[in-house]
């Protein structure tokens, strides 16, 4: 099953809807985001912080306002200036600010760029639009030129090498917009480099993992997949103990929201390529733990001081900050990927992931909708109400999770038998608008 094609088939209401939507609000309304600040690392207009991580803050509003303003309805013009205006400040070789011969290994400018890349690739997919279109094109076109250059055995073992290797999901998603096999070829060479060993920057590293995802899910080669869930069971050995990821890997005394975000969607589309449960248990136990707590009372995110086996000595501490220039963008991100992922649809039925209060319209099942209501997990009751045009065949799929013990589902008040299989109980049946289903789940 898909999970929603965007956030416009998907309205969320209670604490998952205003988390997202002060996460959005603190990119939109926050007074260092103005476009001159914005463009300033595609441009090089002046220096900032980062700003030789040349496309990294462009890059990063781009896509999360993209993304985000689809679950909001608001028309957020500024995303679509600074999308227009990157396209148009784009040097003939497909690079951005800094002089930069092919040749030259510039960790920053890589990571950037990558952040960059998937930020347009966001836009485009949701608005298509000729120049940033383009712009992807050549941008990819720059990295199939630079490839040469980054297989040096010197510059691979570089403990910043993954601000490379974290450019693949770009890459990937440029080549399901172009269908250029030179831009395929770029992106296998770069899956061939990654190490083996899960280390350094942990948001560089399993941004690396999502980008060889997300090529298993282009290409359908299984040595990928196989790959990332080794990774993962490596890096299973590591997380804080709300399920999250410190900054640096193996340990380090903080978090980081981006790799807290990266672990969670990690978890998900492993899930969603595997239907093995124990990865969505993993996705949320860090959304509800590490991901809520982390955010901040603005609506960013950031770093918080952390011992991974106790926790959080407080609040206040030394090494907590909201990091404006990229955990506040992936925060957009992560909550907009846990929105399209409450309910995931095909022409077999609906799965129920998540349980938040919202109103879903299900792709592929001729405009059935569901109706959630709850206040999961302070209490174990769930209510669906189904919406259908006429009566319709179809499964409804209701995560179960493995703490659960004797869950119970009635269907207009007839109790129904429970089969829970790989953490999802499923009721198979003709249904009617305005059919009732009531799951509860032990809690306590």
């Amino acid at each position: 099953m898909n999970p929603l094609p965007d956030g416009s088939r998907i309205r969320v209401r209670g604490v998952l809807d205003e988390r997202f939507r002060a996460a959005l609000r603190r990119l939109v309304e926050g007074p260092e985001f103005t476009r001159e600040f914005i463009l300033s690392d595609v441009a090089g207009s002046y220096w900032r912080v980062f700003t030789e991580y040349a496309g990294d803050i462009s890059g990063r509003f781009i896509g999360a306002v993209s993304l985000g303003r689809t679950c909001t309805g608001e028309s957020l013009p500024l995303v679509d200036e600074i999308a227009r205006e990157v396209a148009a400040v784009q040097r003939e070789d497909g690079h951005f600010n800094l002089e930069h011969p092919p040749d030259r290994i510039y960790y920053p400018l890589a990571y950037g760029h990558g952040r960059l890349l998937l930020g347009l690739v966001e836009y485009c997919s949701l608005t298509p639009d000729p120049a940033v279109l383009r712009a992807v094109q050549r941008l990819a076109d720059w990295y199939v030129a630079i490839a040469p250059h980054w297989r040096a055995p010197e510059v691979v073992s570089n403990c910043e090498f993954i601000y490379y290797t974290q450019g693949l999901e770009g890459l990937v998603g440029a080549y399901r917009l172009t269908g250029d096999a030179r831009h395929l070829r770029a992106c296998e060479e770069m899956a061939d480099l990654l190490w083996e060993e899960p280390r350094h920057h942990s948001h560089s590293y399993l941004s690396s993992l999502l980008g060889i995802l997300a090529l298993h899910e282009a290409t359908g080669d299984p040595r990928r997949l196989d790959f990332v869930e080794a990774r993962h069971r490596d890096l299973c050995g590591m997380v804080t103990v709300d399920g999250g990821v410190t900054e640096m890997l193996p340990d380090k005394h903080v978090t980081e929201f981006c790799s807290d975000a990266d672990w969670f969607m990690l978890n998900l589309r492993l899930w969603r390529a595997t239907g093995k449960p124990d990865y969505l248990e993993r996705a949320e136990r860090s959304l509800f733990n590490a991901m809520f707590f982390n955010q901040f009372a603005s609506g960013g995110f950031g770093t918080w001081r952390v011992n991974k086996q106790h926790g959080y000595p407080g609040r206040v501490e030394v090494g907590s900050a909201e990091a404006y220039w990229c955990c506040c963008f992936h925060g957009v991100r992560a909550l907009y990927e846990a929105l399209v992922h409450i309910c995931t649809c095909g022409s077999e039925g609906v799965s129920v992931n998540f349980y938040f209060p919202c109103q879903v319209v299900c792709p592929g099942l001729a405009s059935a909708g569901l109706r959630l209501d709850t206040d999961y997990p302070e209490s174990g009751r769930v209510r669906i109400t189904v919406s259908v045009p006429e009566p319709r065949r179809f499964g409804l799929r209701l995560r179960v999770p493995a703490w659960a013990a004797s869950p119970t589902i009635r269907v207009n008040g007839a109790q129904v038998p429970v089969e829970v299989r790989g953490g999802f109980a499923a009721v198979e049946r003709e249904w009617h608008a305005d059919d009732r289903v009531a799951l509860g789940l032990a809690i306590g």
